[in-house]
């Protein structure tokens, strides 16, 4: 044992070492794209939290309450029954009152008034009725005027039988006749009928239970009563419904007689429900040793205070015995029923707490109380001790408080202080799965008393922290009234936690809102956002999302917040958080543009105040935030801007609507340049903008939809008709990008740098001579920077007309917020030059709702479609040359009967995404397929598919183009918008109709049903935000989500001692036969990839298909589509955030970048994001030639280069944690086609088509630094910088089968002898850079060439390990050889994968890919296998299987 306790404590004092290394050292590890908002999937059918069954129905249907009385009471004072023998002494009181005290009537009397104050202390607004020893026609004429009072309210029916029989088995209960001689049976029966529903019945007599049974036995047959044979069930459905709708209270069993005990009441059980303090410290003291020092009966009564003052002792009694009881109830029944009978009627909830009561003391007199429902047994509930407690401490303190003796002061109980200790207790071990916390609905208690309210409401705030669960538990307790009051109370300690708590609450269950607005609770937010000594910034982003949630488009609560300030307060906040501020926190800049986005869509008024105060200066500077969450933000408040709505009284040729677009149209040119934004948050955002913008200028939309299918059908026809030749796509409009780039720079916002262009475009400068901007108001704190002034001109010529000549207004009730000034005649087309900048506007927007609509990530790509259709049109494959049938669309244009797999086809969007089984046939030709080809997605019924015909060919011009589709329209579109078909061969119509466009307007304008707007995504994931664990300490989502201590501690442990052998690797090391060969069922892998810290290869074939092979086990374990079922050629793969939970980014030939989660496990693959890295050549652009992607990712950076596409000269930088672009790095000549980044400097190495290296600084990427390597006639096959981490050290493979060695400092007139070794310990490396120089332009020199192949055999890959000098290099034969840092041939073989493929089979590149960490080479061949070699280090053992000789 002694030895097993050490085993034990060292055990865990190695826990607690992993996870403090782990605490200290992950969170300084970059971790990309895990939060809440990266999913770039296709999104699920939204499902309302409450259908989820995240959300219980805690908020009632309808909240009943009881409104009449009816009190029977048949007690024939001075005459007992004949069926009850009573023994003196026994039980007297009725009602508090001896009856024979006093004469009989007057006793009656008595009791009578005291039953009905008593009620009334529970319900002081029903209407009561008492009837005392009444007849059957007293009884029958109470219980109809009762109904006929409550009408369709709750009835209570209070029946005293003392004075008579027992009830009978048959279910009747006695009466008196009019002279008092007989009893008569009253049937339940007829008192249903009379009664009615909903009512609460409650029976103080003796075998009060055969009531109970017998009236459910009535209620059942009174269904099938009124079930008649054409009623089809439903009088059977009203009578059950009003079974359910009745309570029943019984004071004893079927088969009991009520106590006679002197210490109690004779109607113990109707004091228990009415008076149950007094009955609970009488009860409590008659068991107590308190009776044996002095305490009577009378003292009791004489305890000082009200119920209603919970500061007397009364008042604490009456508050702990409440919370008590209602904790028993909520931990003891079914929530539901919880609901119904607490939560639903005051009276019915103040009954059943005093019936808890009623079943302790009466089973103490071995009586059992009944109810219908029935509730389970609760007098043995441990909190009834606490209630003893209680009543003992403050009985205790009684005497000294009566005998008014000097300072005894009245001392509170500690109860609540205690329960709130539990609770705390219970938060620091409870969670999700364990038992809820009994103490629920006594913090709610607590929140009554000023004293412990703030402690109550940090501990009720960090339950709820802990997700959504939590919240439904306090809302289902009844949490919701309670903080709804407390937001009258001004105190400034509670600001930030109920602002908090109330975050919680809407996150999960947003109709809340229209209670706050009800009740005003807008103002109390309002006032902290603006409050000058508010809380910190992630609580004022919680105020601000509360606001946002009230500001609900078109509702009440947008409406009292415009009129109450919000816009002046928000702008305010804006100015002080924006992008101006230092430090300025994203949440609460995020929350800050979507609240102002709610308070402005659909209210043109706000939109005209918004933009006079500066908001649009703000938010165009927010577009070039470094947080993703920001930009989306930004443009979701920018989109919500454009007005969908008419605006009152004014149409599309009015003043104010020309003014209004005017603006629009300047948002929308600020907007376009984010189509080009990295996020999928920004770019779903941006086609929600567009959407909006489609539908507010649908006549120039409609226009520009029409002159882009003119463009395409003379395209096709010169196509057609020059039979080859490139006359007809001269015509051809410029790329998207190139069009964004134009309006960019004519709109450029002034005084502040213009937001990032999209990838490849030129660069863009504002005009100096731009026209007036709109300037802010005084609504900024002092202090508080002034917003960016953005220029509202779209073009700077002076003649143009500009919105920025005029000013705009505050709203008024009778303009909508435009200044009169304007010009009278705001028509674009009295200006052609206007109108072209206007038609160039909405070309260039549709070209971008083109490029989203064919976006990588599936959720952008629905947006984009979307934003399409609202513009009434629709992608479709290109039609076929001249002499190839075509098959009509129903939209009137032609499409082409694609085959699976030809260029151009387009997969449906419909299609599953992540199945490797949906992926289209791949091309004959097996080479790379142009770049984001075929992402338009159509719908099934679009495309004729024609199993038994060939596939058709494209003409030769429009095969060379990557995207091959049309525009069509749709149902709903404008129906001015021509349909693109006739009887000529290209299947397009005749382009030079010219009123097609003015149709088009004229249509547009009178305005027809279009499809519904998308939502915006940023919204509802950052409400998601909410929902997460907030607090310090808690896992907050995201990077704390993926974060396990003791993995990942043990996860660095391990990366070191891997790196660390890894660089003591030196040349005498061997490389070793195959030691295993994975079968991964992909013929012809074209790229592989092996997980850092599992035996897992990932294999990618020619179509994209992933397949994750478990090479230690040889079984698959997972297969999917990179490409979300698109065909695609992938070139890179690489390993993000390798410790923690690992993504796969995959990079392709056509410039996307795919990025995944959770793929190493089947079907559990979830797209993170994923984004066009290198700009598109758009419809019918042949400006330039696509050319395939090269991609290299800096680890150490977190930058991701990319080059190819449209711009082949240009290389991007993309920061993959801010999810843009951050810089252009454009060499003249020739494209690039390998990249390559130094670690040690900020250095990057660019191969040309044409066989030059160039060198870039980062520091000034605007030019190559140097070129390293000359033109050449052979291409680069690999380019390797700083293999091994060897520094100022490239390696470029050429095709011709060469190896170059070369050092960024040596100049090209140093010798090429071998460089000296590096520093002890460490790696070799080439010499130091020469003392001759030649400058920064300066042609560097080749320290070493190599042979890495044999004559006639062609290079085809290299690739270098990241932490071992070591490099690796394959054949066109796929033969592999492993090399050194210095060019010293390790070792060769041939690719056991291509062993048993044809010598024909074996010319393709084979793929080769270094383990991360270990010693291991992966490399592919022609056959599904991936041969997987070993490499053994010189220092080591010799090993188990013959290594190879090396040979050069």
């Amino acid at each position: 044992m002694p030895e097993l306790i050490s085993g034990l404590r060292e055990t865990a004092s190695w826990v607690h070492e992993l996870e403090f290394e782990a605490s200290e050292g992950w969170r300084h590890l970059p971790l990309y794209f895990c939060e809440v908002w990266h999913e770039a999937g296709l999104e699920e059918e939204e499902v309302p939290a409450q259908a989820q069954g995240l959300v219980s129905r805690w908020r009632q249907k309808e909240r009943l309450k009881t409104t009449a009385v009816a009190l029977v009471l048949c007690l024939n004072i001075g005459v007992d029954p004949p069926d009850v023998l009573k023994i003196s002494p026994c039980a007297r009181l009725e009602c508090w009152v001896d009856p024979l005290s006093m004469q009989p009537p007057k006793a009656l009397e008595t009791i009578g008034k005291n039953l009905q104050a008593q009620y009334e202390r529970w319900q002081p607004r029903a209407k009561y009725k008492t009837h005392l020893d009444p007849t059957l026609e007293d009884v029958k004429k109470l219980a109809i005027s009762c109904r006929r009072t409550a009408k369709g309210e709750r009835v209570l029916f209070h029946y005293n039988g003392h004075g008579v029989p027992r009830p009978t088995a048959n279910g009747e209960v006695w009466v008196f006749n009019k002279s008092y001689t007989q009893y008569i049976p009253l049937s339940v029966f007829d008192l249903q009928a009379w009664v009615g529903a909903p009512a609460i019945y409650v029976f103080d007599c003796s075998a009060a239970g055969l009531i109970l049974n017998s009236f459910r036995t009535f209620a059942e047959q009174r269904a099938h009563e009124t079930e008649g044979p054409g009623a089809g069930g439903r009088g059977s459905r009203e009578a059950e419904d009003a079974g359910r709708e009745s309570i029943l209270l019984a004071a004893c069993g079927a088969g009991e007689v009520l106590p006679q005990n002197p210490d109690l009441p004779a109607d113990v059980f109707t004091a228990c429900l009415t008076t149950p303090i007094k009955v609970a410290l009488r009860w409590f003291c008659s068991r107590s040793l308190l009776r044996a020092e002095g305490l009577t009966k009378e003292l009791i009564d004489r305890i000082p205070g009200k119920q209603t003052d919970r500061k007397t002792p009364l008042g604490e009694l009456n508050w702990i015995f409440t919370a008590i009881t209602d904790t028993i109830a909520w931990n003891m029944l079914p929530r539901a029923l919880f609901q119904r009978l607490f939560r639903q009627d005051l009276l019915v909830a103040s009954l059943f707490r005093n019936f808890l009561l009623a079943e302790r003391v009466m089973r103490a007199a071995h009586c059992t109380p009944a109810s219908m429902p029935r509730l389970p047994a609760s007098h043995q509930h441990p909190l009834w001790q606490a209630w003893d407690m209680a009543a003992e401490m403050c009985l205790l303190q009684l005497p000294a408080l009566l005998s008014s003796e000097p300072g005894a002061d009245f001392q509170p109980s500690p109860f609540f202080a205690e329960q709130l200790t539990a609770f705390e207790l219970w938060l620091a071990h409870g969670s999700v799965g364990k038992q809820p916390p009994e103490q629920l609905p006594i913090v709610l208690q607590v929140l009554l008393s000023q004293v412990h309210r703030l402690r109550a409401l940090v501990l009720l705030g960090r339950f709820l922290d802990m997700g959504g669960w939590a919240v439904d538990l306090a809302l289902s307790v009844g949490i919701f009234p309670y903080v709804l009051k407390l937001l009258q109370t001004t105190a400034a300690d509670l600001r930030t936690t109920l602002v908090f708590i109330w975050s919680k609450i809407l996150a999960l269950d947003a109709s809340c809102q229209a209670d706050l607005v009800k009740d005003g609770g807008h103002l109390y937010f309002l006032r902290y956002l603006e409050a000058a000594d508010a809380g910190p910034p992630d609580s004022r982003a919680q105020a601000a999302f509360v606001l946002a949630v009230l500001c609900r488009p078109g509702g009440r609560g947008q409406a009292l917040c415009a009129s109450a300030g919000l816009l002046h307060v928000l702008l305010a906040a804006l100015g002080e958080a924006g992008p101006g501020a230092r430090g300025a926190p994203p949440l609460l800049t995020k929350w800050l543009c979507l609240c102002l986005g709610r308070l402005c869509q659909d209210m043109p008024q706000m939109t005209a105040a918004a933009v006079e105060g500066g908001a649009a200066g703000w938010l165009c500077a927010l577009l070039s935030s470094p947080h993703a969450e920001v930009r989306a933000a930004a443009v979701f408040a920018l989109a919500s801007f454009i007005q969908v709505d008419d605006i009152p009284g004014s149409g599309p040729d009015s003043n104010d609507a020309g003014a209004h677009w005017a603006l629009e149209r300047e948002l929308a040119r600020q907007l376009l340049p984010a189509v080009a934004d990295g996020s999928v948050l920004v770019r779903a955002e941006v086609a929600v903008a567009l959407a909006r913008l489609a539908a507010a200028h649908a006549p120039p939309v409609a226009e520009a939809v029409v002159a882009a299918q003119r463009r395409a059908a003379r395209v096709l026809r010169g196509a057609a008709l020059s039979g080859g030749a490139g006359s007809g796509l001269a015509r051809s409009a410029p790329t998207s990008t190139q069009a964004v780039a134009s309006l960019v720079a004519r709109g450029a916002p002034a005084g502040i740098a213009p937001p990032p262009a999209a990838p490849g475009a030129p660069p863009t400068g504002g005009s100096a001579d731009a026209a007036a901007e709109l300037r802010p108001r005084s609504l900024t704190r002092e202090g508080a920077p002034a917003p960016p002034r953005v220029s509202l001109t779209p073009d700077p010529d002076p003649g143009r007309r500009s919105l920025g000549t005029r000013s705009v207004r505050p709203p008024s009730p009778q303009s909508a917020g435009v200044s009169p000034d304007a010009n009278p005649n705001p028509n674009p087309s009295t200006d052609p030059e206007a109108s072209a900048a206007e038609a160039e506007l909405y070309a260039g927007a549709l070209s971008a709702c083109i490029a989203l609509a064919s976006d990588p990530a599936p959720r952008v790509a629905n947006l984009g479609r979307a934003a399409l259709r609202v513009a009434g049109c629709a992608l479709v494959p290109a039609p076929l040359s001249a002499g190839t049938s075509m098959a009509a669309t129903p939209g009137g244009a032609s499409a082409t009967p694609m085959a699976a797999g030809s260029r151009g086809a387009l997969p449906s969007p419909g299609g599953p995404a992540g199945s490797a089984g949906a992926s289209p046939t791949p091309s004959a030709s097996g080479k790379w397929r142009g770049w984001r080809a075929a992402r338009g997605g159509v719908s099934a019924g679009s495309v004729a598919l024609s199993p038994s015909s060939p596939p058709p060919q494209l003409p030769p011009q429009l095969t060379s183009l990557p995207t091959s589709y049309l525009l069509r329209r749709v149902e709903g579109e404008p129906q001015g918008v021509p349909r693109v078909a006739s009887t000529q061969s290209t299947g397009f119509g005749d382009a030079a109709d010219g009123s097609a466009a003015a149709s088009a307007a004229a249509d547009a304008r009178t305005g027809s049903q279009r499809p519904h707007l998308p939502a915006s995504v940023v919204y509802r994931v950052s409400c998601e935000h909410f929902s997460q664990p907030l607090l310090e300490g808690a896992d907050s989502g995201g990077a704390a989500m993926l974060h396990d201590p003791i993995r990942t501690a043990g996860r660095l442990r391990e990366r070191d001692d891997y790196i660390q052998a890894a660089r003591l690797v030196g040349p005498g090391g061997r490389l070793r036969d195959a030691a295993r060969v994975a079968e991964v069922e992909a013929p012809g892998a074209t790229c592989l990839a092996l997980h850092p810290f599992r035996p897992l290869l990932v294999a990618v074939d020619a179509r994209g298909a992933a397949r994750v092979h478990n090479y230690r086990h040889s079984a698959p374990t997972n297969a999917f589509h990179l490409a979300a079922g698109r065909p695609t050629q992938v070139v890179a793969l690489w390993q993000l955030n390798q410790v923690q939970a690992g993504l796969l980014m995959a990079a392709s030939a056509c410039g996307s970048v795919w990025v995944w989660r959770d793929y190493t496990f089947r079907n559990t693959q979830r797209l993170a994001t994923a984004w066009p890295a290198v700009p598109a050549v758009q419809e019918w652009s042949t400006s330039s030639t696509p050319r395939p992607a090269a991609f290299e990712w800096s680890d150490a950076s977190g930058v991701l280069f990319a080059a190819g596409g449209a711009a082949p000269a240009a290389i991007h930088c993309w920061d993959l944690a801010q999810e843009r672009c951050l810089a252009q790095a454009v060499q003249a000549g020739a494209a690039v086609e390998r990249l390559a980044a130094a670690r040690s400097a900020p250095l990057l190495l660019a191969g040309c088509s044409d066989g030059r290296l160039q060198l870039f600084d980062l520091r000034d990427a605007r030019a190559a630094a140097a070129t390293l390597l000359s033109p050449s006639a052979s291409p680069l096959v690999g380019l390797v910088a700083e293999a091994g981490g060897v520094a100022h050290q490239a390696v470029a493979g050429m095709a011709s089968g060469e190896l170059h060695f070369l050092d960024y400092r040596m100049p090209a007139a140093a010798s090429a002898s071998p460089p000296p070794p590096s520093s002890p310990g460490g790696p070799e490396g080439p010499p130091p850079r020469s003392p001759s120089g030649e400058g920064r332009r300066a042609r560097m020199g080749v320290w070493k060439t190599v042979a890495a192949s044999a004559r006639g055999s062609a290079l085809s890959a290299l690739v270098a390990h990241d932490h071992a000098p070591l490099l690796a290099t394959t054949t066109a034969s796929h033969a592999v050889k492993l090399w050194s840092a210095r060019g010293e041939a390790l070792g060769v073989i041939r690719s056991a994968a291509s062993l048993l493929s044809s010598p024909r089979a074996a010319t393709g590149p084979a793929p080769l890919a270094f383990h991360p960490l270990h010693l291991l080479l992966a490399a592919g061949g022609a056959e599904p296998t991936v041969a997987l070699y070993s490499m053994q280090p010189a220092a080591a053992a010799a090993p188990v299987g013959p290594a190879v000789s090396a040979t050069t």
